[in-house]
């Protein structure tokens, strides 16, 4: 046998054939859609510790600003508010002008080490009135994912009760943090929050503690 037909010859018994190739296609195919939603979930669990993160140094940077304004809660404004003054008062009167007053990120920034902290990882947008939809919360709420409750009396820590059950700030919407939400699931009607006592945990539904 001449040495071409013995490379002809070696070619051909290594080569696969069109039936092994699918075969090795559709093992690759059943491995990465069991893998992707591994990937997936511990993507997004590495997003949620940075949104933990976050309401943390929230957390800090607000009691850093009590401590300079006599113990008395920043006076704050949720930002969609400026856009549209039309939404559901969030703790603040009628007679208030949302413009007068500072958001979350301009309120707290000098107590915080950056801005990354006021946006959350896991902002995908929220629904923020029945028939608007903001693809990003953090753009169109003025740089942060988060929701603050709005304390326009300027008041105390001695305000609450139990501090510890009542929200200062949360993510905007409760659909971040699950892949398959419902608004009726406890499971997955969630939001991390930082409590007055500046703690921080997953909570059921979305809105803040306001006051009475």
């Amino acid at each position: 046998m001449t040495y071409r037909r013995l490379a002809r010859h070696a070619f051909r018994t290594r080569a696969f054939t069109l039936l092994e190739m699918l075969i090795v296609i559709g093992i690759i195919a059943v491995l990465a859609a069991m893998l992707f939603p591994v990937f997936d979930a511990a993507k997004k669990s590495s997003k949620g510790s940075v949104c933990l993160s976050n309401l943390h140094q929230i957390g800090a940077a607000t009691a850093l600003y009590m401590g300079n304004y006599d113990g008395r809660y920043p006076v704050i404004v949720n930002g969609f508010e400026r856009t549209d003054t039309s939404f559901t008062l969030l703790g603040r009167s009628q007679s208030d002008d949302p413009l007068m007053f500072p958001d979350l990120t301009e309120a707290l920034r000098p107590y915080a080490k950056s801005d990354g902290i006021f946006v959350c990882p896991l902002d995908v947008g929220a629904q923020i009135a029945l028939n608007m939809f903001k693809p990003s919360f953090a753009v169109n709420n003025f740089g942060t994912s988060y929701i603050v409750a709005e304390l326009f009396n300027g008041q105390t820590e001695s305000t609450w009760r139990d501090p510890s059950k009542a929200t200062w700030v949360c993510d905007g919407s409760p659909s971040w943090h699950a892949p398959s939400f419902d608004p009726d699931d406890i499971k997955t009607n969630r939001v991390t929050a930082v409590f007055y006592d500046w703690h921080v945990a997953l909570k059921s539904g979305n809105a803040p503690t306001f006051l009475p």
